[in-house]
């Protein structure tokens, strides 16, 4: 199976360049992580998918069976780590859990939603990158890919643009 080319839709059974094997999406219940799960999985990586509410990841696992599926709180260090060690070596870790609230404006804006949100999307973005280290040093050419860069959309089945001289996938392969 051959790789791709920018811009050019990823067919399933094809493979993105490197030959990734593992990939763990954190935040895959909705939006863009559970489209990249699916995407991943369509490419035939075997894919973890962790997130929150265990309904939402049924929905994934109707539509590709062969996804694991994990629920877990991405601020819970412990419950993450034993998933990672759980996975084994990861080629991707892909990080796209994020809570949002819809009283934005700062004069109604609650504190708690404040520290909810930084929780999730700052303090869990890390956390996961730190305990992800360990299995992705096992494996030659990990990569990693935060939504909050918007750098790659699986949903929209097209491959990501290469790195200039890798041939890399843009959105998958170093955290700028």
């Amino acid at each position: 199976m051959g790789s791709h080319e920018q811009g050019q839709p990823c067919k399933k059974g094809s493979k993105l360049p490197g030959n990734p094997r593992q990939a763990i999406v954190i935040g895959a219940s909705s939006g863009i992580g559970a489209s990249t799960a699916l995407g991943l999985a369509d490419l035939d990586l075997a894919v973890t998918a962790v997130a929150r509410r265990e309904d939402r990841l049924r929905d994934i696992t109707m539509q590709n069976p062969n996804i694991r599926t994990t629920t877990l709180e991405v601020t819970d260090r412990s419950a993450l780590n034993h998933t990672l060690e759980q996975v084994g070596p990861l080629d991707a870790l892909i990080y796209a859990a994020g809570w949002n609230f819809p009283d934005r404006e700062l004069e109604v804006l609650d504190p708690e939603d404040w520290h909810r949100a930084f929780s999730v999307n700052v303090n869990g973005a890390f956390i996961a990158t730190r305990a992800a280290l360990p299995q992705m040093s096992l494996t030659p050419s990990s990569s990693f890919a935060n939504s909050r860069r918007g750098s790659w959309s699986p949903s929209s089945r097209s491959c990501p643009p290469p790195i200039p001289g890798t041939g890399d996938p843009a959105g998958a392969s170093h955290p700028s």
